[in-house]
């Protein structure tokens, strides 16, 4: 077995890794279970609409790779919609948006902030200080959490001080590695 498969293999089980097991805080939320989490392109509203009948843990809602770039603005609005719609129940709901070097991101996140997600999926992160931009812009209630995808080599390098920064969970991005 080669060393790629299994490195690949050990990622995907960690897929939505929380960064914050331990909590000094009383009030704070439980640790949600992991075990299952749906991709949902952005611009797939039958599949969305039937992530409501699959019994996963979390739904991640995708405006950057699986929407093509004439699809971004349908997209982004589609999915706000479909999140404030709260369709979702009990599972945690998240918004991948696109970079922050796409003409999309200020927009995306903008929107999908006003939309109320449980979190916002930050693709591409190399370092903390792109994790700080986002958080100075969430609402100060801590409703809304930040994942960052972990899919470039610099984002690896860097893990340590991107798991430091205000998150909830990294996620592991195989296929751009």
């Amino acid at each position: 077995m080669s060393f790629r498969l299994t490195a690949q293999r050990f990622a995907r089980s960690l897929i939505a890794f929380s960064t914050r097991t331990i909590s000094t805080n009383s009030n704070a939320d439980a640790v949600r279970p992991r075990r299952s989490v749906l991709y949902v392109p952005g611009t797939n509203e039958r599949a969305a609409q039937k992530a409501k009948d699959l019994s996963v843990d979390c739904v991640i809602l995708d405006l950057e790779d699986s929407v093509a770039p004439e699809q971004k603005e349908k997209a982004r609005d589609m999915v706000c919609s479909f999140v404030e719609s709260r369709v979702l129940g009990q599972r945690e709901v998240i918004v991948r948006v696109n970079s922050d070097t796409t003409e999309w991101f200020e927009e995306d996140v903008k929107a999908v902030l006003k939309a109320s997600p449980n979190a916002i999926l930050l693709p591409k992160v190399k370092d903390s200080a792109f994790v700080q931009k986002v958080a100075q812009q969430l609402p100060r209630d801590g409703k809304i959490k930040i994942w960052a995808m972990m899919d470039t080599p610099l984002g690896i390098l860097n893990v340590s001080e991107i798991a430091a920064s205000p998150l909830d969970a990294m996620v592991i991005g195989t296929e751009d590695l």
